[in-house]
């Protein structure tokens, strides 16, 4: 079973400032990362038929977090310039 678990933590101001992140397959750990505003990370979908957005550069802008869509970041693409919202587990560092 894939799966991630994310802890966040919080600025003084009561923002949230950084998160992070272990990913794991059938609990062995593939990787563990800090995400940070301002950081550039890759899409690295763990579910490998998710194809959308799948090895593009990002940058964290902010992070969103909401009852009905989950842990998710807005993001600004790298190639182009534009921004959107992806989910927090499908971000990994560079290799």
């Amino acid at each position: 079973m894939n799966g991630a678990e994310i802890k966040f933590y919080k600025d003084r101001s009561g923002l949230i400032a950084k998160a992070d992140v272990r990913r794991f397959i059938d609990s062995d750990e593939i990787s563990e990362y800090t995400i940070t505003i301002g950081s550039e990370l890759v899409v690295k979908p763990m579910n490998k038929q998710k194809l959308k957005h799948r090895d593009r550069r990002v940058k964290v802008l902010s992070f969103n977090l909401s009852d009905t869509y989950g842990e998710r970041v807005n993001i600004q693409f790298l190639d182009n310039n534009r921004r959107g919202i992806i989910e927090i587990r499908d971000l990994e560092n560079f290799r």
